[in-house]
C-alpha cells in the first residue's frame, strides 16, 4: 500500500511539473501575441502574420486530449487571423503616408509611434 501511494505521489508530481511547464509556455506565447502581434506599435503586417502563424503552430504542438481549451484557442485564433490583424494593415498604410508626406524613411514614423506609446 505504501509503495502504491509513493507511486501515485510520484506520478502526481510529474503531472504537476508537466502542467506548470505547459502553463508557462502558453503564458509566454500569449504574452508575445499581446505585445508583438496585437500591439498598435508593433512590427509591419507581414512580420505580425509570421509571428501569428508561429504562435498558432506552437499552440498546436501543445494540444492534448486532456487540454481541449488549447485546441479551442488555437482554432479560434486561426479562424480569425485576418480579422485580428486587419488593423495592422491600416497602421502600415497610415505610417507609409506619413513617411511619404514628410519625406522620411518608413521606419521613422513607426519608431516615433513606438516611442509615443511607451509614454502613454
Amino acid at each position: 500500500m505504501a509503495q502504491n501511494l509513493l507511486s501515485q505521489q510520484w506520478l502526481a508530481e510529474r503531472r504537476e511539473q508537466a502542467l506548470v511547464c505547459l502553463a508557462l509556455d502558453v503564458k509566454t506565447l500569449l504574452g508575445w501575441f499581446s505585445q508583438d502581434v496585437l500591439s498598435l506599435a508593433g512590427p509591419p503586417l507581414a512580420v505580425r502574420q509570421e509571428l501569428f502563424d508561429f504562435i498558432v503552430s506552437e499552440l498546436q504542438q501543445r494540444e492534448d486530449e486532456q487540454y481541449p481549451t488549447i485546441r479551442k484557442l488555437r482554432k479560434a485564433l486561426l479562424n480569425q487571423r485576418d480579422q485580428l490583424l486587419a488593423f495592422a494593415g491600416v497602421v502600415d498604410q497610415k505610417l507609409a503616408e506619413i513617411a511619404e508626406d514628410f519625406e522620411l524613411p518608413l521606419a521613422a514614423p513607426r519608431s516615433r509611434l513606438s516611442y509615443l506609446i511607451t509614454l502613454a
